[in-house]
Parts: C-alpha cells; sequence; structure tokens
C-alpha cells in the first residue's frame, strides 16, 4: 500500500487531490495522511479560516515536516499560484521583461 502526505492550502483541496490519486492508480488502497491542514470532526467550524498558502509554506520548514518524509511514500504539496506574484506573496513572477510568462521550463 502507497502512502501519501498531502500538505495542502485546505481541506477541500486534500478531498480532490485524495480522488484524483485513487482515479489514478484505479484503487482505494491507497493510506492519505493529512499533515497540514489536519482534518477532524470540527472541520466545518473552522475550515474558513484554516489553511492557506503561508501556512503551507510556514509546515515545509518546520521539524513536522523534515520528519514526516521518513514515514510516507510520496509527499504532496499543494499550493494555489493566485497570490504568488503580490507583495505579500511567495516570489514567483507572472511577466519576464515586461511579458506574461505563459510556462516555463524546468531543467
Amino acid at each position: 500500500m502507497a502512502t501519501f502526505g498531502l500538505i495542502t492550502e485546505g481541506i477541500t483541496d486534500q478531498i480532490v487531490i485524495e480522488n484524483i490519486l485513487i482515479g489514478y492508480f484505479n484503487t482505494d488502497n491507497i493510506e492519505f495522511n493529512e499533515l497540514q491542514p489536519l482534518r477532524d470532526e470540527v472541520d466545518r467550524n473552522r475550515s474558513k479560516n484554516y489553511g492557506s498558502w503561508s501556512k503551507v509554506v510556514e509546515y515545509c520548514e518546520s521539524n513536522e515536516f523534515k520528519e514526516s518524509l521518513i514515514f510516507h511514500d510520496y509527499l504532496i504539496v499543494q499550493i494555489d499560484t493566485d497570490v504568488s506574484d503580490k507583495p505579500d506573496g511567495y516570489g514567483i513572477p507572472h511577466s519576464e521583461n515586461g511579458k506574461k510568462i505563459t510556462s516555463r521550463r524546468v531543467n
């Protein structure tokens, strides 16, 4: 059984990723561990103000993140790009030399 650690901006992001992986692997024999944000019976009450891109970055800088590498076959880090170029974002520009970046090749 493959184990996936999920670090996402929100609870709904986790649910979507879980269902994509179940469909892709055509099995429900996958173990998911929600690392951030955690899910439990009171999620509905806190889901509006729980999770965000900044909390994902904060978690990825934590000792808990480093320790999670030992216990999972795969780690998925999900972060939206909607604020990446904003002054309080995480420093990924949407333009280069005055032109909008439509795709970036990673070597």
